[in-house]
């Protein structure tokens, strides 16, 4: 299946169970078990943004921060399309689901050039043994 990437997202997770599909138990054994069946490939860039392999370049893991960091020229360019009436596009809408879905798109796809460009897996960067440790396991990460 597809990855689900979000940012700092635990209580989108809690939100999204709890209103789709089934109310959040009080085990919290029972909810890592659903939540990891529900959503295999879950990523949350907050998370990879603060493992060791972004840890001299990102320093503050806030959204924007990533954001802002990762349009420096150390990290690959990479291009990215909007409709021409998309309002996000120009200046910073802080938590507006819009703006902040965007941001969080553009801050994995210039994660993973970086992984790949510095590693030079020239493949799916999604697919590098790197971020393994971020698909299947990324409940215990964000709990």
């Amino acid at each position: 299946g597809k990855p689900v990437i979000g940012h700092n997202i635990h209580m989108d997770l809690l939100h999204i169970i709890n209103q789709f599909f089934t109310p959040i138990p009080w085990s919290y054994e029972e909810y890592k078990s659903i939540a990891k069946s529900l959503f295999p490939k879950l990523i949350d860039t907050k998370t990879v943004a603060s493992t060791s392999i972004f840890q001299s370049i990102i320093t503050n893991t806030a959204l924007n921060a990533v954001y802002r960091t990762i349009r420096e020229p150390l990290f690959p360019a990479c291009r990215f399309e909007t409709a021409d009436n998309f309002r996000y596009a120009v200046g910073e809408h802080e938590h507006t689901a819009g703006y902040d879905a965007t941001c969080t798109a553009v801050c994995m796809t210039k994660m993973m050039a970086y992984i790949a460009d510095k590693s030079e897996f020239k493949q799916n960067p999604i697919e590098h043994p790197l971020f393994e440790k971020f698909t299947g396991k990324q409940v215990e990460y964000i709990i």
